[in-house]
């Protein structure tokens, strides 16, 4: 990237990238994450090398992702899962990276998005 000039990354990873998030249901904690385990290491490894970089980064973690029609109304938290939040449309997340890329209000964070 520093080759070719760039300086802005949004990557895709997952609310499950953080294991101890407070927000996530028993069966999600109990279930999901150990099935998921090696994935979710991949992705915290990704994230863990590129915050090392002086790129201006943001990390998206959506909720369980669907495809339906987007609400229009979603909401995003620094971290951890929105309170509540169990899933989000693929286009809602689409969305939010589009505005993200112009805003920037979410540089070198990790938002989790969910209804």
């Amino acid at each position: 990237m520093r080759a070719t000039g760039v300086k802005r990354l949004l990557a895709i990873t997952s609310v499950g990238v953080r294991h101890d998030d407070p927000h996530h249901a028993w069966w999600y904690r109990g279930l999901i994450r150990p099935i998921g385990a090696n994935l979710y290491a991949d992705m915290a490894d990704m994230e863990r090398i590129v915050r090392d970089t002086d790129l201006d980064w943001t990390f998206v973690r959506p909720t369980y992702l669907q495809d339906r029609e987007p609400t229009g109304s979603y909401r995003a938290t620094d971290d951890s899962t929105p309170l509540g939040g169990r899933r989000v449309t693929r286009t809602d997340v689409a969305r939010f990276i589009v505005e993200e890329l112009g805003a920037h209000r979410w540089s070198r964070q990790a938002p989790s998005l969910a209804e």
